[in-house]
């Protein structure tokens, strides 16, 4: 880490000049740590919703195999599968 003096104009050895048209450098690789974030945001993002997906899509086979069971036990489903075909159909 250099101490003192900065690339571009300054009044001081440390200081930035009051200078409107003289502001000071970007630091280095500061465009390179935002794209970081970004993309590992976007790949979060991307996770996340492949995650529901797959819980939703194995929901969706649980509230088939219930059904399935009310079918052959004759009256005795369950009457919670209307709330995960909800939950899931909001991704859609």
């Amino acid at each position: 880490m250099q101490v003192g003096r900065r690339y571009g104009r300054t009044t001081g050895p440390v200081l930035w000049g009051q200078n409107e048209k003289t502001p000071p450098p970007d630091p280095p690789r500061a465009n390179e740590v935002r794209d970081v974030f970004v993309v590992g945001g976007a790949t979060a993002v991307g996770y996340l919703y492949r995650l529901h997906s797959e819980i939703c899509a194995n929901n969706r086979n649980r509230v088939a195999a219930i059904r399935e069971q009310a079918r052959s036990h004759k009256g005795m489903a369950s009457n919670t599968n209307h709330l995960w075909e909800r939950a899931c159909s909001r991704m859609r």
